[in-house]
């Protein structure tokens, strides 16, 4: 059961923990790892835990932990380096993707269902050209289309600089929603849609005044 790295493994990464945790990944138990992941990432964002530490320290059996470790990596959230360490060279090397402090580009992206015109807006940060990045988001019903093996449309809609930049770009996105459309599967945006309409209502409302004096 492989040691804890010494050079990286120690050194707890809060903002790739942070990212981790903030993740929209419906299985808890994916998520557990993907944490458990973070916490062991150096600063470029690889890491390298045996599948036995991770199943230990997760308290998980070693078929969860592949599994989950799959479904990562099909998420867009880590990827195989192709690296191997250990003394038989079998432990393998993974490194996050999408930790903003780990990237060099941050963009805000569309995918839509063409036949339905069902759409998610998400923000994704990466050292792929975003063009070139194959994630389509990780929420429930971007992963729902993709187990069903359902065509999504990718749009890159901006490119930023910061990660911040692109989270208020996105924020933007749901505010200008004046009501639930009943396309976006955003949760947040269902959330910012009836925040608006109960804005506009508070603001449109009629106040009565009743006097007293016959």
């Amino acid at each position: 059961m492989g040691k804890r790295p010494q050079n990286m493994g120690r050194i707890m990464s809060f903002s790739a923990m942070a990212w981790a945790i903030k993740q929209d990944i419906p299985r808890s138990c994916e998520k557990f790892v993907l944490v458990m992941l973070a916490n062991y990432a150096g600063q470029d964002g690889v890491c390298y835990p045996s599948i036995d530490r991770l199943s230990e320290e997760l308290s998980q059996d070693r078929k969860t932990v592949l599994k989950s470790i799959k479904s990562l990596i099909s998420l867009g959230l880590i990827r195989d380096t192709g690296r191997r360490v250990g003394k038989t060279r079998s432990v393998v090397v993974y490194q996050l993707t999408g930790v903003p402090e780990f990237s060099r580009f941050h963009y805000l992206y569309r995918v839509e269902n063409p036949d339905t015109g069902e759409y998610y807006v998400g923000t994704r940060s990466t050292n792929m050209l975003p063009h070139m990045d194959e994630y389509f988001g990780s929420g429930d019903w971007c992963r729902e289309m993709k187990e069903k093996g359902v065509f999504l449309h990718k749009e890159i809609v901006k490119v930023f600089e910061t990660s911040e930049e692109c989270k208020a770009a996105e924020s933007k996105v749901f505010r200008s929603l004046q009501e639930d459309d009943g396309l976006c599967r955003n949760k947040q945006a269902a959330f910012a849609a009836r925040a608006t309409l109960r804005k506009h209502n508070e603001s449109h409302a009629t106040v009565y005044v009743f006097d007293d004096d016959p």
